[in-house]
């Protein structure tokens, strides 16, 4: 059984939506300390190589791994202290918006983690904001999604739109995730790191027992 801060860190994962291309180059690992909506706090570690992206989230002393495979169209989900992991296809799920978001440079730089960054505010179709400070030379920004409901963290669902890799043609990673009403950060990036990753590192742990769920159909 999955319970507490487990299920949040379930349900946190499930509102992402997988991106469809590559970080373009980049192989290493970036992380963030990301902030839900119910008060949760995180630490989310992206290993990118290729199409192929693991995160792995550590709060309330629990862990829990989703491996994305953006060419085979699956997610992973790897639950360590239970020994278990679940698949999923992504292909069932229809993009996370139709209408593009308004992005407005705010013609301000940044340096975050040590990578320089700009400032963007993005107004969705129903007035929402969100600022984000965009770096380039890291490609192009992937989180995967899963079976699970929605979660803590929905804020940043929309920075999986295919507009966001469109407008942002050199590359779309951002650093740094806020309301700028509320001035809430709701993930910035502690550290990056470009490095050699081992193709292990996307596997499923020998000795782990898959576990099945029922076809949940796809999101509206």
């Amino acid at each position: 059984m999955v319970k507490g801060t487990q299920v949040a860190l379930l349900s946190f994962v499930a509102v992402l939506a997988a991106g469809p291309v590559s970080a373009q180059g980049f192989e290493g690992v970036v992380t963030y300390q990301v902030n839900g909506n119910g008060g949760q706090s995180m630490e989310m570690a992206m290993t990118v190589k290729g199409g192929k992206l693991r995160t792995d989230m550590n709060g309330g002393g629990h862990q829990m791994a989703m491996i994305l495979d953006v060419d085979a169209g699956k997610t992973t989900m790897i639950m360590p202290e239970q020994k278990m992991y679940m698949t999923h296809d992504i292909t069932q799920f229809h993009p996370a918006d139709s209408t593009p978001p308004k992005i407005t440079p705010l013609g301000t730089t940044e340096t975050i983690a040590g990578h320089t960054c700009d400032d963007f505010l993005a107004v969705d179709s129903k007035g929402e904001k969100t600022q984000f400070c965009n770096a380039k030379g890291l490609g192009f920004f992937m989180m995967p999604r899963g079976p699970m409901g929605r979660g803590p963290a929905s804020d940043v669902a929309a920075l999986n739109a295919p507009s966001f890799r469109q407008y942002f043609k050199d590359g779309f990673f951002p650093l740094r995730v806020s309301n700028p009403d509320t001035k809430k950060v709701m993930m910035e990036a502690t550290k990056i790191e470009p490095k050699s990753i081992d193709a292990s590192t996307f596997e499923v742990p020998a000795g782990f027992m898959e576990m099945k769920m029922p076809n949940m159909g796809p999101r509206p």
